[in-house]
């Protein structure tokens, strides 16, 4: 059994980048499973799934003349961290089921 600090310390680190306005611009596929846009009345948001590929987020936005108002570590919560752990328990029981 894990414990919260363990759970903290053990997950992906996302990040989110506050861009001032609303830019147009498309996210490549090369970061499709990692990078999630949310466009606000004055802000656009890109949310980093996976820290080890932020350079290459902020890179890409400044690149296309994006204006950065933020990048902020985003943790996960409480209840994510609980989801994820009982999800990766349930794979785990079902592979040990599998193998004979």
């Amino acid at each position: 059994m894990a414990t919260v600090g363990e759970l903290v310390s053990d997950s992906a680190q996302r990040v989110a980048i506050r861009c001032t306005g609303r830019p147009v611009l498309e996210i490549p596929a090369s970061f499709a499973n990692v990078v999630e846009r949310r466009d606000h009345p004055h802000e656009t948001v890109f949310e980093v799934s996976d820290d080890t590929r932020l350079g290459e987020v902020i890179a890409w936005l400044i690149g296309h003349q994006v204006e950065l108002r933020a990048v902020t570590p985003q943790r996960a919560t409480l209840e994510e961290l609980f989801m994820a752990t009982a999800a990766q328990s349930a794979l785990g029981r079902t592979a040990a089921g599998r193998v004979a």
